[in-house]
């Protein structure tokens, strides 16, 4: 939970989002001193993703986010497959919703966007998950100069809410006693400046090589032109 040390380096500072498969982390980085989102996966699950991150890694192409660190965390549902990346500001779709983006805004994600994509299809990937929240806006460069404190000051403690029973009995061990909310480091549509637009590509669980294996997932979103 908040303020524990994972793999002896990385303190949890704020939980950053959630999905079926994982749970993301902001951690701060006490080696390098750095802020680096956590992504835990659920127990005993492989994480495809690293794989497909690794043989896309080329610094000219950052939207593609490169894993910095990977390792396995014990507890009582399993062990837990676990990587660090850069850290993300928000999903489109979060900023978006009933909001208009400038329209020099709206031209450098879109040309950024498919930019992305282009690259993953020139490596014979195809992503299989491509919409909105999966597309991730990058923090400003000056987000690791913040303390724990400033970030705290800034965007606000970490918020949780108690987990109980529907009937008032006590909680199987396997189960947190708090379950913590997302942090929100978002700001609205048009709020957003050009300098804003550099985006990370996230959820690579569906993505493939058409060459080399069969599409994964009965439930990918896109067609393989995506």
């Amino acid at each position: 939970m908040i303020d524990d040390v994972l793999h002896g380096r990385y303190r949890i500072v704020d939980k950053l989002g959630f999905g079926g498969y994982s749970t993301v982390w902001l951690d701060l980085d006490t080696c390098l001193h750095r802020y680096v989102a956590v992504k835990v996966g659920i127990a005993d699950s492989p994480l495809h993703e690293t794989n497909i991150l690794r043989a896309l890694a080329d610094p000219r192409h950052d939207s593609i986010p490169t894993p910095l660190d990977e390792f396995e965390l014990n507890g009582p549902n399993g062990t837990h497959l676990c990587y660090a990346l850069t850290p993300a500001r928000c999903n489109l779709r979060e900023v978006s919703f009933s909001r208009l983006f400038p329209l020099e805004v709206t031209r450098g994600l879109s040309g950024g966007l498919a930019l992305a994509i282009a690259y993953m299809h020139s490596r014979g990937y195809v992503h299989g998950d491509t919409h909105l929240r999966n597309v991730l806006v990058k923090l400003p460069l000056n987000f690791d100069h913040l303390s724990v404190e400033q970030l705290y000051e800034e965007y606000g403690e970490p918020e949780t809410v108690s987990i109980t029973e529907r009937d008032g009995k006590p909680l199987p061990p396997n189960v947190p006693a708090k379950a913590v909310i997302p942090l929100c480091l978002r700001k609205d549509a048009e709020e957003f400046l050009l300098s804003d637009t550099h985006l990370l590509m996230s959820d690579f669980g569906e993505t493939f090589a058409p060459d080399l294996e069969p599409r994964r997932g009965e439930d990918c979103h896109k067609p393989l032109a995506m």
